[in-house]
């Protein structure tokens, strides 16, 4: 008899979820430039196809881990901010799946500029 592999236990992903980390990715690699607003909630809903709850809760996350921040008023809206050094290598490790912790890994020196990606843009921005 062989020795059964260890798996993770299978961890459900809500639907805001899989929103923060495609926008995330598209802040972090620079398809979405600091500073760029991205585009209404109503704009967001259509894209991703989800109610208006999800996106928000999606922005929330996205303004509590610094990525973003919203502005009230006509002209407001969710707009980028540079994502700081902790952000990015967060960032970085979820999307290459490590788990290090250590401080000495090749995130630690990269900015946006330098994780530019040649992809299309798939958050839209205003």
């Amino acid at each position: 008899m062989s020795t059964p592999h260890s798996f993770a236990p299978a961890v459900p992903i809500h639907t805001y979820q899989r929103i923060v980390e495609q926008i995330e990715h598209a802040i972090v690699s620079g398809e979405i430039p600091v500073g760029a607003q991205l585009a209404s909630e109503r704009e967001l809903m259509v894209q991703f196809d989800v109610s208006r709850p999800t996106v928000r809760e999606a922005l929330r996350v996205l303004q509590s881990m610094g990525l973003i921040e919203s502005k009230p008023g006509t002209r407001g809206g969710p707009q980028v901010l540079a994502p700081s050094p902790d952000t990015l290598r967060r960032s970085l490790r979820a999307m290459l799946g490590t788990r290090s912790r250590g401080s000495s890994s090749s995130a630690s020196s990269c900015s946006p500029q330098s994780c530019r990606s040649s992809g299309p843009r798939t958050i839209p921005c205003r």
